[in-house]
């Protein structure tokens, strides 16, 4: 299993009151399974992903990531496991604007210690299907090659996880089509297991199986007209 959520509780201080994010999570999601999170926002999707990627811990219950449970680990080891387990694709994408293409999908690597990080990133654009953009910058780029750049630097390093939070939200139907296929061709070729959150029954339908989440909690066997 790559990921799995024991009965996860996460609540926030505000004003001296706890207020609950996730109450009783519990799922899995296992080796290369593409599994959507439905829900309006504020239903608690960012902080489920933020959980599943060793950015948060949880106040209750157990998040694992390949069996290892966040809450072992310190804030190097949490540092480690996301830089070589987990990819993230953010609606907004979170680019540096300064550096080019390139420079944007090798920077994981080097995060990582990985040599000839620069090879390895001009592939990635490559599958991605935008090598000839490699040396431009964000300003440069329409805003699906642009999620096209975050989708390469997100699975550059070859994670076994990736989480993906609205990664279609900021592109127009026909460029949303064209992530989408490329994630589920992405994920043929690598073996990469997905965690999408969505708002858009439409993006949801790709996945093997759609999770409603609704008021930090997630609602079994639910049909799309209860959102």
């Amino acid at each position: 299993m790559v990921l799995r959520f024991l009965d996860v509780e996460k609540h926030y201080a505000v004003s001296d009151q706890r207020v609950p994010a996730l109450n009783g999570v519990s799922l899995d999601v296992g080796e290369g399974e593409w599994v959507a999170l439905v829900g309006r926002s504020g239903c608690g999707k960012t902080t489920l992903l933020n959980l599943a990627g060793a950015a948060d811990l949880p106040t209750r219950g157990e998040v694992e990531i390949e069996g290892v449970r966040t809450s072992s680990l310190d804030d190097d080891a949490l540092t480690e496991l996301r830089r070589h387990k987990i990819g993230f694709v953010f609606q907004f994408l979170q680019l540096l604007p300064t550096l080019s293409a390139v420079e944007n999908v090798e920077l994981p690597l080097q995060l990582a210690g990985v040599r000839r990080a620069r090879p390895r990133a001009r592939e990635m654009l490559g599958r991605v299907g935008i090598a000839e953009l490699a040396d431009r910058h964000p300003h440069q780029l329409s805003g699906g090659q642009m999620q096209r750049v975050a989708i390469a630097r997100a699975l550059v390093h070859e994670p076994s996880l990736l989480l993906a939070d609205e990664p279609t939200g900021s592109l127009d139907d026909e460029a949303a089509g064209s992530v989408m296929e490329l994630l589920l061709d992405l994920r043929r070729q690598l073996g990469t297991s997905i965690l999408m959150a969505t708002h858009s029954l439409e993006v949801a339908a790709v996945s093997d199986r759609r999770l409603i989440l609704r008021d930090g909690k997630l609602i079994a066997g639910e049909e799309p007209g209860g959102l």
